[in-house]
């Protein structure tokens, strides 16, 4: 299992954020963050992060959640296909404890997955 994290795995430009901003197809839903994610017509999924500020005030804290996170997507990201995928912050999200992010984005990328495969599937 290839588990870098190359540009290529990575959403780069404010338009590129826009996009799946402007009109997500599938979402994935936890107390403390959402996942938005749309297709990109490229064979790998890619990921980007919007935690602001006011949402995780620490810089060190924001670079957990990122890690964490980014961890989870690399494990799982042939799974994702061709999705862009943008993460964004929910109040209490710094609060979580390694573990329970883990778990947390485990859990929401093999549901967001799952709804990419079965809607793959259909003709």
């Amino acid at each position: 299992m290839n588990l870098e994290f190359s540009r290529s795995l990575r959403l780069l430009t404010p338009a590129e954020f826009k996009r799946v901003l402007d009109g997500p197809t599938l979402r994935a839903s936890h107390a403390s963050f959402i996942l938005l994610a749309r297709e990109n017509g490229l064979p790998q999924a890619r990921i980007g992060f919007v935690l602001p500020k006011r949402r995780v005030r620490h810089a060190v804290a924001r670079n957990r959640v990122k890690r964490i996170i980014r961890e989870s997507f690399r494990r799982q990201h042939t799974a994702l296909g061709g999705l862009d995928i943008v993460v964004m912050a929910r109040d209490g999200l710094a609060a979580l404890d390694k573990p329970t992010l883990r778990a947390a984005a485990d859990r929401q990328m093999l549901h967001l997955a799952g709804k990419w495969q079965a809607r793959s599937a259909q003709p």
